[in-house]
């Protein structure tokens, strides 16, 4: 006997929100996991310039410190060799002195060009370019005395005792420019390496993502 179709035992139909319900579901976490993505590669990318800007700012600094030393190794420099030539007449002193003098005011400048960003260091380099000028003032009164074939007299003592002092003057501000020039190395020392680490934690993150 054949069976009425219409009594056929009805099927139990799956919920029809169920499957919209999981799509959305994996398309929400997908955006989500896109935007968490995106979001790292900007931090990651930003950190870098910041790193790279961090960097640069400590081989500035280091540049600075450098400057600041060789222009006090040349001004000593060129004490020391009219010192001696004003005792030894050795005419090769005489050379190195006019070397040192000579390269000293362009030493400053750069100093001066390195310093743009910072008032403070700006009016020491203005003080030192002042002295600077007293000490080598001084040391072609010395050099023109032993020219004129003075020994250790009245002519040579004013213008030897005026640059020592002058150098004591000299130490001091190279001193303090130095100082602050190292407390500026550490504190941008330490963003570098803040940056460094925030860095390697958004690589880190954006790997774990991927």
């Amino acid at each position: 006997m054949e069976q009425d179709p219409t009594l056929a035992p009805a099927s139990t139909p799956e919920p029809a929100s169920s499957i919209p319900r999981q799509v959305r579901l994996i398309r929400a976490v997908f955006v989500a996991a896109v935007l968490l993505l995106a979001g790292t590669a900007v931090l990651a990318y930003y950190s870098t310039a910041q790193n790279a800007q961090n960097a640069g700012w400590v081989d500035h600094t280091y540049e600075v410190i450098i400057t600041t030393n060789q222009v006090f190794s040349e001004l000593r420099g060129a004490t020391a060799t009219a010192r001696g030539y004003a005792l030894t007449a050795d005419p090769s002193l005489k050379d190195r002195y006019q070397e040192y003098s000579a390269a000293i005011p362009a030493r400053i400048d750069v100093l001066d060009t390195l310093v743009g960003d910072n008032p403070e260091q700006r009016g020491r380099v203005a003080s030192l370019r002042s002295l600077a000028g007293q000490v080598l003032q001084g040391l072609a009164q010395t050099i023109a005395a032993r020219d004129g074939h003075a020994l250790v007299d009245r002519a040579l003592v004013p213008p030897v005792l005026d640059t020592h002092r002058q150098m004591d003057d000299v130490v001091t501000l190279t001193r303090q420019m130095a100082a602050t020039e190292a407390d500026l190395l550490a504190e941008r020392r330490s963003r570098a390496s803040e940056g460094r680490h925030l860095t390697i934690g958004a690589i880190v993150v954006g790997n774990v993502i991927s």
